[in-house]
C-alpha cells in the first residue's frame, strides 16, 4: 500500500493503553499472576471503558458552572473514584498496572495476532480509543474556551 500511514492503528491503540495505564502505575507493587493474551486484552478494554467514563465526567465537570474551589474538590473526587475503579479491575484480573504494561511490551506480536483474528475486539478497542481521544480533545478545548473567557 503506497499511501499507508507511517504508523499502524494497532500501535496507536497500544500507545493509548500505555499512556492510560502509566498514569495508574504505582511503585513497589508485588509481582502479579501471569496473564493470557485474552485476559490482557479484556482488561485493556475494561480500562478503556473506565477511562471513557472518567473523561465523560471530566468534560461535564469542565463545563459545569461552579467556583474554582468546588471544581478542584470535584476533580479530586473524580480522580479518586476512577483510581478505585482501575484498582478493582487490576485486582479482579490478579495483576498490576506495571505488570499489565510489561505484558503488553513482551507479548506485542501475540496481541497483534490475537487482534488480527478477532476483528470485532479490535474494532471495539479502536472505537473506545477514538472516543477517548475525542473526549480529551473536547476537554482541552473547553479549558481553552474558559481561559479565553477569563474564567
Amino acid at each position: 500500500m503506497a499511501n499507508r500511514r507511517w504508523f499502524r492503528p494497532r500501535s496507536v491503540c497500544t500507545l493509548a493503553l500505555a499512556v492510560l495505564l502509566a498514569g495508574a502505575a504505582s511503585a513497589g507493587e508485588p509481582p502479579a499472576a501471569a496473564a493470557t493474551v485474552e485476559q490482557h486484552v479484556a482488561l485493556s478494554i475494561e480500562l478503556l471503558e473506565a477511562s471513557v467514563g472518567e473523561w465523560q465526567e471530566r468534560l461535564a465537570l469542565a463545563t459545569a458552572q461552579m467556583d474554582a474551589e468546588a471544581r478542584d474538590k470535584a476533580r479530586a473526587s473524580l480522580a479518586a473514584k476512577y483510581k478505585a475503579v482501575r484498582d478493582a479491575l487490576y485486582e479482579r484480573y490478579q495483576t498490576t498496572s506495571p505488570s499489565h504494561l510489561a505484558f503488553a511490551g513482551s507479548h506485542r506480536a501475540d496481541i497483534d495476532a490475537y487482534l488480527d483474528e478477532a476483528p470485532e475486539i479490535k474494532a471495539r478497542i479502536d472505537s473506545l480509543t477514538q472516543t477517548l481521544r475525542s473526549l480529551i480533545e473536547q476537554h482541552e478545548a473547553s479549558g481553552r474556551a474558559q481561559q479565553g473567557a477569563g474564567q
